[in-house]
């Protein structure tokens, strides 16, 4: 997860709209997730992708 503020209290007066509100556990949090896809042997990053915390892992795990 990658929490941000949920404060409007910014020039604009408004959230970044590819924020949005998901649910962990019995926390809440607002932003995006990560998702960092790992060489298991080489320990080397190959993926990176990033999605609105309201969407669901699953659709990511094929990529």
């Amino acid at each position: 997860m990658i929490d941000t503020p949920r404060s409007t209290n910014n020039k604009t007066r408004r959230r970044d709209p590819d924020m949005e509100s998901t649910q962990k556990g019995h926390q809440w949090h607002f932003g995006m997730k990560a998702h960092i896809g790992v060489d298991s042997q080489t320990k080397l990053i190959h993926s990176i992708v990033v999605i609105s915390a309201s969407v669901h892992d699953s659709p990511v795990l094929s990529d």
